[in-house]
């Protein structure tokens, strides 16, 4: 199964499973780097109405709630992860493939550390590459994906 994962903010994650090689890095410039990134344009100038998000069979985006502790970290974000996470979605509906949203709690708790490490997807820990690998990896869970649960379960 070929998925790509979002870590939606300021500055976005990104982390891609296609072929079962996984790839992960980080998109900044807030809502630009992300509509820049999901362009439908490619490098000729030649319009391809699925732009990158062809070779995928799921995205997974990170889902935000604003609430009081949200609020008062930096409200001024907010407008940033709602404007990418829509155009996560717009792109998904126009590439015709499946969109998820998955809480930051459930991949955290999931995705650990340790668990990307066993995968070799660990870049850092505390990044947003990284977020977004845990988003992956809780989707590909999920969805009994053979390769990865034989990964995790092999020593």
């Amino acid at each position: 199964m070929n998925v790509i994962a979002f870590d939606p903010g300021k500055a976005t994650g990104v982390a891609c499973y296609q072929n079962f090689v996984h790839t992960s890095f980080q998109l900044n410039d807030g809502f630009k780097g992300v509509a820049d990134f999901l362009d439908p344009v490619d490098d000729d100038g030649y319009y391809d109405p699925v732009g990158p998000l062809y070779p995928y069979d799921a995205v997974v985006c990170e889902t935000f709630t604003v609430n009081a502790t949200t609020h008062k970290k930096d409200s001024g974000a907010f407008i940033e992860v709602f404007s990418n996470i829509g155009a996560i979605r717009y792109a998904a509906y126009l590439a015709d493939v499946p969109f998820y949203l998955q809480t930051p709690a459930e991949a955290k708790s999931f995705g650990t550390n340790d668990k990307l490490r066993k995968l070799g997807w660990f870049a850092g820990g505390a990044g947003h590459a990284d977020d977004a690998s845990r988003h992956l990896l809780t989707f590909l869970a999920k969805q009994r994906d053979p390769d990865i649960l034989e990964r995790l379960t092999c020593d």
